[in-house]
């Protein structure tokens, strides 16, 4: 038994009119529109995004930088402190020891005064040599030798430049040791007479390795592109890690150069070039009154 509703008037006509009406016109051009728009859309949004997070990924670790740089840097300056305060005091001791003594006057109690030294220099790691000139540059007395050999370093910068920067000390560029040829620099001060006549110089050899091992260790969380160095405020470097060679008279970086000559106690530098010839953001900081 099938059943049917009944088709009325009404929508027979309206099935009429239905079949009168032309069909719909199709605007090809409005869809390219559309397509491309989608298709920009597509494209751009996640080229803004991946843009986006990039500068955020770059700003984060600029930052990271900063923060690393500026903590490694705070770590080797009060540690080159006290390295320095140090030395300044044992050559305080040292001048202190020798007192007025001529030259005659230490050679001829050579042998005490070495033992002292040795004594002195034993018990610093960093210490390579502590020595005593006279006047004329001749090597009186050291801790490292006895009897001393003959040994005259009256054209050595380290000599000639003690008596212009007394009473500071005077911080040399690196060298062999004149004997064992061990990698130092020297921190000198003149010796002075109560009648303020020059006597000579006290000399403290400090092993560059020293220093070397020591950022060596700063940097083992680091990357493999971390530099760390000790530099005079000309601009020569003293030691670092990675180690240089013997001969480092001056950065090839003018803004670096030109911070040390300002005395800022802190300061960064993001264009740098260093003598293993890369360039990175640096963070550098004074180490006290000294010149370094």
């Amino acid at each position: 038994m099938t059943s049917r509703h009944p088709v009325s008037t009404s929508d027979v006509r309206i099935a009429g009119l239905a079949d009168q009406l032309p069909p719909p016109s199709r605007d090809f051009a409005a869809t390219r529109k559309i397509l491309l728009v989608l298709l920009a859309i597509s494209v751009l949004v996640p080229v803004l995004c991946l843009g986006g997070y990039g500068d955020y990924d770059y700003q984060r670790r600029y930052q990271d930088a900063i923060t690393s740089s500026d903590r490694t840097a705070r770590i080797a300056e009060e540690q080159a402190l006290k390295v320095m305060d140090l030395n300044a005091e044992l050559v305080s001791r040292v001048s202190d020891l020798l007192g007025d003594r001529t030259d005659g006057q230490v050679l001829a109690e050579q042998a005490e005064i070495h033992q002292k030294l040795n004594a002195i220099a034993g018990d610093v790691p960093q210490v390579a040599a502590i020595s005593a000139f006279g006047a004329s540059g001749d090597l009186l007395v050291s801790s490292r030798f006895f009897p001393v050999p003959r040994l005259n370093v009256g054209r050595r910068d380290d000599f000639l430049l003690t008596e212009r920067y007394r009473p500071e000390p005077y911080i040399s560029l690196p060298m062999p040791a004149a004997i064992s040829g061990m990698g130092v620099f020297n921190m000198a001060k003149a010796r002075v007479a109560a009648n303020g006549s020059f006597l000579g110089t006290v000399s403290i050899a400090l092993k560059r390795d020293y220093l070397s091992a020591f950022y060596e260790r700063l940097t083992q969380e680091d990357d493999d592109e971390a530099f760390i160095g000790l530099y005079r405020r000309d601009g020569a470097l003293l030691a670092s890690y990675p180690a240089s060679g013997m001969a480092s008279p001056e950065l090839t970086s003018q803004s670096l150069t030109a911070g040390f000559a300002r005395n800022e106690a802190a300061g960064h530098v993001n264009t740098a070039r260093f003598p293993d010839h890369q360039r990175r953001f640096a963070s550098y900081r004074r180490v006290g009154d000294y010149r370094l």
